[in-house]
């Protein structure tokens, strides 16, 4: 029988497992105050309860109970239509109907107001950013619908984020690009196993790996961030085919004014950011990710980071003429961090609702037939492909129908000088077996 340990009298308290960890700061969107509203608090009194928190954030400046007309600009209490949800101003001479969204970049847009506010509120908490596709089966809308309904949100960002003044102080520089490289072909596919024998190594380079193409329509997007703290950054952006020094030194007279100190990278391209209230501070990445002084391009990188997150993980694909715009997005979503949803939700609401006329995505279903319809060859509009000169591979061709041809496949060679060396199978003599 073991003896029992003996008891000195001092009682020891052993420190809870992980204590010795370092505490690590709780993100700004896991906290309470970053909860201050919620989509049953938007839309659970229906629709008339949504269309009034719009129009609070439209037209709450003119008092309550009062709009604002699009066309004459009276302000007043209008004549409410309550069957087709439009209201008709009050003056003799203009009598014009409109709507929540008249006269904004939403304009033309069918939508209630409590799924509008819900669209608008996904559209905040998808961190991400969020697809027309979820879009699209979260609120029963055709993708196509989906698609420009967010376009017109971005096209809003980008206008009102361009209107803001030009960056000053500390601002960081980069650039990144997309659209990079075609997909790579299947490898080891065909219609025969003799086929996939022959094409098993066909995608692949002498080290074994796949081969990579640039794709034609690569282009990059420059970056300027103004450092300073959470909810104080700001960006400016733009699309460029290259990141030549021409390009960068136009866009920071355009994006940046007043007494600059610039930090960009060892790029070439930034080395004509120069003048007489500029400071260029070049960091050398390959040694260092800041200077002694702690200078870094962090934000700008972080920019990139969170951006090709959605472009591989949430989009899954990018045009080039939308490129810009899914940018700005990102540049938007940067400058709202640390701040709760509901305003991240009213600064979207002061954005998209606000007077505009040149409607860029408005006539996107082309039913003005006096509007100008785009150049196809012009990369900066979307432009809808008609899907019957879209290459067809199998059924029965039909007359006047463009036909997707496969390559020819190279013939193998019988090799003389090979069949030669080989040595010759002996003839059978049918007596001797």
């Amino acid at each position: 029988m073991s003896a029992r340990p003996h008891f000195d009298g001092v009682v020891r308290v052993h420190p809870p497992v992980g204590a010795w960890r370092r505490r690590q700061k709780k993100s700004h969107l896991l906290q309470a105050s970053y909860r201050t509203t919620d989509l049953f608090a938007l839309i659970g009194e229906g629709p008339r309860g949504a269309l009034d928190y719009l129009i609070k954030s439209r037209w709450g400046a003119a008092g309550d109970n009062s709009q604002v007309c699009p066309e004459c600009g009276t302000i007043g209490t209008h004549y409410w239509l309550e069957s087709r949800q439009y209201w008709k101003c009050r003056e003799r001479s203009c009598h014009a109907q409109f709507s929540i969204v008249s006269g904004t970049y939403l304009h033309s847009t069918k939508m209630s107001p409590d799924r509008l506010l819900s669209v608008l509120f996904h559209f905040v908490e998808g961190k991400n950013s969020i697809s027309a596709r979820q879009i699209s089966g979260l609120h029963d809308l055709s993708h196509q619908a989906a698609h420009v309904f967010l376009m017109k949100v971005r096209d809003a960002i980008r206008d009102s984020m361009l209107r803001e003044p030009p960056l000053t102080g500390k601002i960081q520089a980069d650039a990144a690009y997309f659209i990079k490289y075609k997909r790579p072909r299947n490898v080891g596919t065909g219609p025969a196993f003799a086929a996939k024998e022959d094409e098993k190594n066909a995608g692949l380079d002498e080290n074994a790996k796949t081969t990579r193409f640039v794709h034609p329509n690569m282009h990059a997007l420059v970056v300027f961030v103004q450092s300073g703290g959470a909810g104080t950054r700001r960006y400016k952006l733009a699309r460029v085919k290259t990141e030549g020094q021409v390009n960068i030194a136009e866009l920071g007279k355009k994006f940046c004014a007043g007494e600059i100190e610039f930090t960009t990278d060892e790029h070439s391209g930034y080395s004509l950011l120069v003048g007489p209230a500029v400071k260029h501070y070049v960091i050398l990445h390959q040694k260092q990710f800041q200077d002694a002084d702690k200078r870094n391009t962090n934000n700008a990188e972080s920019f990139f980071s969170r951006m090709r997150h959605a472009y591989r993980g949430t989009w899954h694909r990018t045009s080039i003429q939308n490129l810009e715009w899914y940018g700005w997005e990102f540049a938007w979503r940067q400058t709202m961090v640390g701040r709760s949803n509901e305003k991240q939700l009213q600064d979207l609401l002061a954005r998209v609702l606000a007077p505009f006329d040149e409607r860029r995505f408005s006539d996107y279903w082309r039913k003005q037939p006096d509007r100008p319809r785009p150049d196809p060859d012009d990369v900066g509009l979307v432009v809808e492909i008609d899907k019957r000169t879209i290459p067809k591979k199998r059924g029965r061709p039909r007359k006047g129908e463009v036909r997707y041809k496969e390559p020819p496949r190279k013939k193998r060679q019988y090799n003389k000088k090979s069949a030669a060396t080989k040595d010759p199978v002996p003839p059978t003599d049918p007596a001797t077996d």
